[in-house]
């Protein structure tokens, strides 16, 4: 009979995997903290131990440490339990030597006895029982590779070769060592391995989800810090609620929170607004955005003072976020008008383009550690964004804000744009067949400041803007007016919304693709209608036209097969205009497997 020893801090934890390893015929010994676990893997010599991270006194890590120091225990197999994804912890568990990892909120007793077993058969043992030492300290000597199960959800690895400096500890043969580096370290818990033949969909299927939806929806509705927006707020609803409300009500009301008032104040001055001469007090400020406005207008303000000073990630600039977010409300606005909305719906489309993104910052406020591991997995793994958020925390943040915005007390108007604008055309007439123009406004407007690169929103896809403009009977020549105007209007809104303080060091996103290119980008663009394209947009806002120099790469989308012989006689005819020819070209199309005529 096999022993295994099970350390974990919690009995609520200990006992029903010590009951699932008992029935399946293994003698279970338990024990409380790191310094119980040594006395008891010391005396009972296990063949396998389930071990805890963290637990008061001697931790995970360090009764880890101290088996692997230990001759008679060195080569004893360690599965890792661990409540939450703490990956300074993983690296340092991985370094040391480990057969997997389970995490407590997602593993069920049939995989933790899969894994106890996995973990047994790697280990080959001598007839004393022990595992056999390899000869000399800090090495690692194996007679052939060992498969090791290294992730939940995830592929195995391999450990062989030298392993360790003078200070390591004594490991034998048949340890299972997995090398983790710092980029490693959130997808040793969560994240699959993608082949060439994978898709997307084989992809987000071989994920776990971090939480689930009543997890987070009970989050939301119990976290006074997310639904505490500036106390003016109530104030306001309330006051604009009645019919006898004036706007010298209002404007006192307002007043009352200084950095709202001045936000205000500088929005009544800005391009959303700009009606006449220049406005210097609230109550002005009030009059020419309206009261039917007003109270949206706080609303909006009052939700960027909520999250503007949400610490940055490496994969999330806050600044940029709200950039994208302003870029994207100024763009709802301009089609809107363009389209012939009238004066309230192009207000109404800035608030949804201004706060469709708005649950990703709810997600990195709230759930930091496991929206990490989300914007990790969507840039290693090349996914959107919304995709990942809806595998592995079951709502993705536009359905996230269709729940915040209820409580918020937002008109209802405004929500489903904000829920359904990731979403195809077909399915937005599909679900929501009364509100395609204001859905499809916000939905073109996201696509159209990704491809124009106006700040980033942690999503770095290119979305398609073709079938958009079409339905919304947008022209090419408006299109080109937008990508001329929006970005110097952005470049003003951001600090009329924002802290200025956040002016002087606030990054420039296609800068910054440029430099990381490090050659200039001259393209030609090919497609089935170039004049709409997302990808000619943004072939646009990364073009380098230096002292008038020759194009210096082809990008070419083709949707489908059908599209090949028409692209290529538009790349001859484009190579032959621009007196080039032979230039490095990209193909992207719906499969990657596309391409051109050999002619081409």
């Amino acid at each position: 009979m096999k022993t295994i020893l099970v350390v974990d801090d919690m009995s609520v934890i200990r006992e029903p995997i010590c009951a699932a390893l008992r029935a399946k015929g293994f003698h279970a010994v338990t024990a409380g903290d790191g310094r119980e676990g040594m006395d008891a893997a010391r005396k009972h010599k296990p063949d396998a131990i389930l071990l805890d991270l963290s637990m008061p006194g001697m931790d995970g890590i360090s009764m880890l440490r101290a088996v692997r120091c230990d001759p008679h225990l060195a080569g004893v197999p360690v599965v890792v339990l661990t409540a939450v994804i703490d990956k300074d912890a993983v690296m340092a568990a991985g370094k040391l030597g480990v057969a997997g990892y389970l995490l407590k909120s997602q593993f069920s007793l049939k995989e933790m006895l899969a894994r106890v077993e996995k973990a047994l058969s790697t280990v080959p043992r001598d007839k004393a029982g022990e595992a056999a030492v390899g000869a000399a300290p800090g090495r690692l000597t194996t007679d052939k590779p060992t498969n090791v199960s290294s992730t939940v959800g995830g592929s195995a690895g391999t450990g062989t070769g030298a392993a360790g400096g003078a200070d390591s500890p004594a490991q034998p043969a048949s340890v299972p060592t997995l090398a983790v580096t710092p980029a490693d370290a959130a997808a040793m818990v969560n994240m699959p391995r993608r082949s060439a033949a994978d898709t997307d969909a084989d992809v987000l299927r071989q994920m776990k989800p971090l939480m689930t939806r009543s997890q987070i929806e009970e989050h939301i509705d119990q976290s006074g810090e997310i639904s505490a927006l500036s106390p003016i707020v109530s104030q306001l609803i309330k006051l604009t609620s009645s019919e006898g409300c004036s706007i010298e009500q209002v404007a006192r009301t307002i007043r009352q929170d200084q950095a709202i008032a001045l936000r205000v104040l500088k929005l009544a001055n800005s391009v959303v607004y700009t009606r006449g001469e220049p406005v210097e007090s609230v109550q002005k400020a009030v009059m020419r955005i309206g009261l039917s406005q007003i109270r949206q207008v706080v609303l909006n303000i009052s939700v960027i003072e909520r999250f503007a000073s949400t610490a940055d990630h490496e994969l999330f600039n806050v600044p940029m976020f709200w950039e994208h977010s302003i870029a994207t409300g100024l763009l709802a606005a301009a089609i809107c008008r363009a389209i012939g909305g009238k004066e309230q719906d192009i207000d109404s489309a800035f608030t949804m383009g201004l706060l469709h993104d708005v649950g990703k910052m709810v997600y990195l406020d709230q759930f930091r550690e496991n929206y990490e591991l989300v914007l990790r997995t969507a840039r290693d793994l090349q996914l959107p964004l919304e995709r990942v958020e809806t595998r592995m925390m079951m709502v993705n943040h536009a359905d996230l804000m269709d729940r915040l915005l209820h409580v918020w007390k937002f008109p209802k108007h405004l929500i489903n744009p904000i829920a359904l604008h990731h979403l195809s055309l077909g399915n937005i007439r599909h679900l929501s067949p009364r509100m395609v123009n204001e859905i499809g406004t916000l939905a073109l407007a996201n696509r159209l400041a990704h491809a124009m690169m106006l700040g980033s929103s942690g999503n770095d896809a290119l979305y398609s803007t073709d079938e958009f403009v079409t339905a919304l009977g947008l022209k090419p020549d408006q299109l080109r007016e937008l990508e001329t105007i929006i970005p110097d209007q952005t470049q003003d809104l951001k600090f009329a919304m924002l802290n200025s303080s956040q002016g002087g060091h606030w990054p420039d996103r296609r800068s910054q693709e440029r430099k990381a290119l490090g050659v200039p980008v001259r393209p030609i663009v090919i497609a089935p209608k170039p004049s709409i394209s997302a990808l000619r947009i943004w072939a646009d806002a990364m073009a380098q036209q230096l002292d008038e120099q020759p194009p210096n790469i082809v990008l070419v989308h083709m949707a489908q097969g059908r599209d090949r012989a028409p692209l290529t006689r538009a790349l001859e005819q484009a190579e032959q205009t621009a007196g080039v020819a032979k230039l490095p070209t990209v193909v992207l199309s719906p499969t990657g497997t596309l391409s051109l005529d050999t002619a081409a």
